[in-house]
């Protein structure tokens, strides 16, 4: 049981920011990068199978730029190389289209 909370948390939580990207809430610092290098030096790390870095893109644009297609497409990334949280995600947002 707590394995499955543990993962639904997550995929909640990402489903109810999906579902105020319409509202333009602004996004904390968190999310965001210092530079384009900051953001391309994530990217070329998340290729290369790192999961955190993966997710940290997914949240960007999530939560930043509110681009479902291109936040999926970096939860595929982190998937590859074995997150099972994006795995879900990737999951219960794509049954909701």
């Amino acid at each position: 049981m707590l394995k499955h909370a543990k993962l639904l948390f997550p995929a909640i939580a990402l489903a109810m920011f999906v579902g105020c990207a319409g509202e333009k809430i602004t996004p904390s610092a968190q999310f965001l990068f210092a530079s384009p290098e900051e953001q391309r030096q994530f990217e070329k790390r998340a290729l290369e199978g790192d999961i955190s870095a993966a997710r940290r893109l997914a949240n960007y644009y999530m939560l930043a730029h509110y681009d479902k297609q291109k936040a999926l497409y970096w939860m595929r990334v982190a998937a590859k190389h074995g997150d099972k949280v994006s795995k879900e995600n990737i999951r219960t947002i794509t049954q909701e289209d």
